[in-house]
């Protein structure tokens, strides 16, 4: 395989034949495909919930936009009031339609428009809040063909955390190449589990595997 297929992301979601077919006859096939497409991506946002018996939730809005930064928190309501001077939102949210169409008052849709960190506005849920996120974008991994590129393999779990936004810890890696040091720059791929003859799903490498890798 290629350098610049194989370090890229570009997942495929693979369906139980009958499960696909039943999918295909009730959405129709472009509708399904589209949806699939979508699972593959990690959400536009993060939900997070407050313990409002330790603290109110405008408290941890606040903190939350402390912590992001004075200049990503303008830059969010900047869009959003922008979006907002016909009363309309003509905004991209990243090809994801969170709201039926016409005069109709989507809360969800609304909680994310005004701004990076916002109060959910779904009646009951005023506890719950809502963190919008950015992507997908390109990543440059700097493939060089005079010098392979370093790699750690994770486990299913760890890369989905990943896409969340979480750090790799060691419980997570399944594998990694030879010669890796501190602060050395690498990628982040996943062992992906595949059906196995003797029934089940399994992955191709075992933790502890050494990948094929240069010195430095």
């Amino acid at each position: 395989m290629d350098a610049s297929e194989r370090y890229c992301f570009n997942p495929v979601l693979k369906w139980n034949p009958q499960v696909e077919a039943y999918f295909v006859s009730a959405y129709g096939a472009e509708h399904f495909a589209l949806i699939s497409q979508a699972l593959t991506r990690p959400s536009c946002y993060s939900c997070i919930r407050v313990n409002t018996l330790k603290s109110a939730t405008d408290a941890v809005i606040d903190k939350l936009r402390a912590l992001l930064g004075e200049k990503f928190h303008g830059l969010a309501n900047g869009s959003s009031n922008s979006r907002r001077e016909n009363g309309r939102d003509s905004g991209d949210h990243g090809g994801a339609v969170l709201g039926s169409s016409g005069d109709t008052v989507d809360p969800l849709k609304e909680s994310l428009d005004s701004g990076l960190v916002s109060r959910c506005q779904i009646p009951g849920l005023e506890y719950v809040v809502l963190v919008r996120g950015s992507g997908p974008h390109n990543i440059d991994y700097g493939l060089n063909p005079d010098k392979p590129l370093k790699e750690v393999i994770v486990s299913r779990k760890c890369a989905e955390s990943v896409l969340r936004g979480a750090q790799v810890y060691v419980p997570g890696v399944m594998a990694c190449s030879a010669y890796v040091e501190k602060g050395d720059a690498v990628a982040v791929s996943v062992a992906v589990e595949r059906p196995v003859p003797g029934g089940g799903w399994a992955i191709d490498v075992t933790r502890g595997t050494v990948l094929q890798g240069a010195q430095t």
